[in-house]
């Protein structure tokens, strides 16, 4: 906002423009800030369908969510702070999956190895090279 005065001070103090110059660039300035306001919103709609994706994704109940994160990013403002805010918490929370992949890849792996001892016990005891005939 400060800008914006020292701007038109600036523009007045030339006397080089005419107010009819001066309204049209405010309103042009009103237009603009209209603009970053609606695409801040959508921005913050994506970032927090985001979060709320990770969150899910680390399974986590509604009292760890809250717990860590900056409460700047729960406010229903429509400001950069509250952006940066849930930026920062996707950021932290995409580090904290990134260090747990190599976890869950072994994990993942455990996981298939029982279905394939499950699969094989199922086989092994329906299969008749596997019975034993005494004589």
């Amino acid at each position: 906002m400060a800008y914006r005065i020292d701007w038109i001070e600036n523009v007045s103090g030339s006397h080089t423009h005419s107010t009819h110059t001066l309204q049209c660039c405010e309103l042009e300035f009103q237009r603009l800030v209209e603009l970053k306001s609606r695409r801040l919103q959508q921005l913050i709609f994506t970032a927090r369908a985001k979060l709320v994706a990770l969150w899910d994704e680390l399974q986590l109940s509604d009292s760890q969510r809250s717990e860590h994160i900056d409460p700047v990013a729960l406010s229903s403002e429509v400001t950069d702070a509250v952006l940066d805010a849930i930026t920062n918490e996707v950021v932290r929370l995409n580090g904290i999956i990134s260090s747990m992949a190599p976890l869950k890849t072994l994990s993942q792996k455990r996981a298939n190895l029982l279905q394939d001892q499950v699969r094989l016990c199922l086989l092994s005891s329906i299969s008749p090279t596997h019975t034993h005939t005494h004589t």
